[in-house]
């Protein structure tokens, strides 16, 4: 089923950069799983636990290497079928901010470490929506695939510095959150939300 989401996602997002449509983007966001092994990996990484941090990164980069090359077989087919063209990705301004990494991006990236952990220690599960819609993981891997199949190289580095920020991002202000949590936790006698 992550696989299944991701692709689903990942093609979402694909066609809402080549429509320039956010409301594509934004449903995306919300459908893209890739938070659960960015979790993983922060709390694994507090646990020293290295079989738990390599299955989470094997799901992060299988996933994403599987939704981008199945989005890219689809976007070379409907290149062919005449469906898309080069042109549609020249000339988009309400999405154009995927291929345009910056410290904003990292910023936002680290909010949402922050608030996504927070949401599963705390058990406010809603809270991780606006994780989800806070990152541009799954635009950026949709965005790469069909700048792969419509050759505009500089639109695929730039998508995949995207992906690389929000990955980092997240999982740095994941592992610091839970560092802090865990301070607070043994100085004050809390404990976390069960689960």
């Amino acid at each position: 089923s992550y696989l299944a989401f991701l692709v689903l996602a990942t093609q979402i997002a694909a066609i809402g950069a080549l429509l320039d449509q956010p409301i594509l983007i934004i449903g995306a966001m919300v459908l893209g799983p890739e938070f659960g092994p960015v979790a993983a990996i922060c709390c694994a990484v507090m646990q020293r636990d290295l079989r738990l941090m390599g299955g989470a990164a094997r799901a992060l980069v299988v996933g994403f290497a599987v939704a981008i090359v199945f989005t890219l077989v689809c976007a070379s087919v409907s290149r062919l079928l005449g469906w898309i063209s080069p042109g549609m990705l020249d000339d988009r301004p309400l999405t154009d901010f995927i291929v345009h990494p910056d410290r904003w991006s990292f910023i936002v990236a680290v909010l949402a470490g922050v608030a996504g952990i927070l949401s599963m220690t705390a058990g406010k599960s809603a809270a991780l929506v606006g994780v989800f819609i806070s990152v541009t993981t799954v635009p950026a891997a949709g965005n790469i695939a069909v700048a792969i199949a419509l050759a505009h190289g500089n639109e695929v580095r730039a998508s995949f510095v995207q992906l690389g920020v929000n990955l980092i991002g997240m999982i740095i202000a994941g592992i610091l959150t839970l560092l802090f949590q865990r301070v607070l936790w043994a100085r004050f006698g809390l404990s976390p939300a069960p689960p």
